[in-house]
């Protein structure tokens, strides 16, 4: 009788086991573990891939890549954060208005996991991530219209 459990994206903590004979049993051996090197959750089919690192909090990011995009169409704008358990990101979208950069959707839900689907217009736009605590790195996925 050989088991395994495993925690996806586990929280820090205290985890307990259990281990309970259903017949008479001599010894028992209970190991345990983890890996670090785990990948970051991967973007749905349709969104491109990102990633970065905010240094701690009041920090922020620019994505994609640092910069903005054009779209020459009308569509949705699909943003999805996946950060540090231990960390407050925000996701907002801005788009420029011909003189400046404007907020038209924000995501401000505690911890570091947001989302964003916004239906606009053709034009320029750029996402900012910011800590409202702690730091760590991230993932990014966009969809473009």
């Amino acid at each position: 009788n050989a088991e395994t459990v495993v925690v996806n994206q586990a929280q820090s903590g205290t985890y307990h086991v259990m281990a309970r004979g259903y017949s008479a049993f001599s010894g028992l051996t209970l190991s345990g573990g983890f890996d670090t090197t785990s990948a970051a959750p991967a973007c749905p089919a349709g969104y491109e891939t990102f990633s970065g690192a905010i240094s701690g909090t009041g920090g922020y990011v620019y994505q994609p890549g640092g910069n903005y995009y054009y779209s020459s169409r009308s569509g949705s704008h699909g943003g999805l954060l996946n950060g540090p358990t231990s960390a407050n990101f925000n996701l907002q979208l801005w788009k420029w208005s011909g003189s400046r950069w404007a907020t038209v959707a924000n995501a401000q839900a505690p911890g570091s996991s947001e989302s964003i689907n916004y239906n606009g217009t053709s034009g320029y736009y750029i996402w900012r991530i910011d800590s409202a605590s702690g730091g760590g790195d991230f993932t990014f996925c966009l969809a473009r219209p």
